[in-house]
């Protein structure tokens, strides 16, 4: 599940965003993090300690899934993630953070990047594979089918109806994906897109709710602007942990908000 979109903006360079889709609210939190100088900033599921955000070396981390169904270690897998993009923020460039998603055999799409360079990067969670390269136009779109890994992710040839019905869902958010970066020119349009509705489906747009027997619905937005050293969160179903008042210090790295 989600949607993930980097542009290259002439100003400030690469801009991360991400729409978060699960099957029920979630509870999350924003988690500030030093280690000596470093500094850390994630977004945390607080059921599945799934997280991913950005460290004080400008760099962001930003993934959607590429599992094909859901089963009883899905929370597992999901923490598993959240532990490998968590560890490989202590990084302190972009390559150094890419190398340890590798070692680790991270699954699903990840986006990882500063003010100058994207990489995207796919693990696929049945065989292992992961390909990494280095974005070299100044856009990406993922969603939850392989491009690098066309085996990974959701299936249309899969014997599954949901599955199915889910491969549809991410083409069609994933082409939507792709007009947004066309229409955007200022990083924060690409949540104001990304928060509209294209279809009477509402499977088949970057804002989902719930139908029939599939229960994704958009929960989180998150955006990621390495070139302020910020990352900003909304919230759209469910409980988001965060205290204004005491979010960002006078000796804080990274700046943190709700929009």
């Amino acid at each position: 599940m989600c949607t993930l979109i980097a542009k290259k903006f002439a100003d400030i360079g690469w801009v991360g965003v991400k729409n978060r889709d699960r099957r029920a609210p979630t509870i999350t939190r924003l988690v500030r993090e030093n280690k000596g100088s470093m500094e850390k900033v994630t977004l945390m599921d607080e059921t599945t300690h799934w997280s991913e955000g950005m460290n004080s070396h400008s760099i962001g981390v930003i993934s959607s899934s590429l599992e094909r169904t859901v089963t009883e270690s899905e929370l597992e897998k999901l923490s598993k993630n959240g532990q490998k993009i968590s560890q490989a923020l202590n990084g302190k460039t972009v390559e150094d953070v890419v190398e340890s998603l590798i070692k680790s055999k991270v699954n699903g799409c990840v986006f990882v990047f500063d003010k100058d360079n994207l990489y995207v990067l796919e693990g696929n969670p049945k065989t292992k594979e992961i390909m990494s390269r280095k974005i070299v136009r100044n856009f990406a779109v993922r969603t939850n089918h392989g491009i690098f890994l066309p085996d990974a992710g959701y299936q249309s040839d899969s014997n599954s109806t949901e599955e199915r019905m889910r491969r549809i869902s991410s083409e069609a958010r994933y082409m939507i994906g792709n007009t947004i970066v066309d229409l955007v020119d200022k990083p924060e349009d690409i949540m104001v897109y990304m928060a509209r509705e294209y279809s009477d489906n509402p499977q088949l747009t970057t804002l989902r709710r719930p139908l029939g027997i599939i229960k994704s619905r958009t929960t989180e937005q998150l955006i990621i602007e390495p070139g302020k050293n910020r990352m900003l969160v909304r919230n759209t179903d469910g409980v988001l942990k965060f205290n204004q008042k005491n979010a960002n210090k006078p000796d804080s790295q990274i700046l943190v908000g709700v929009v």
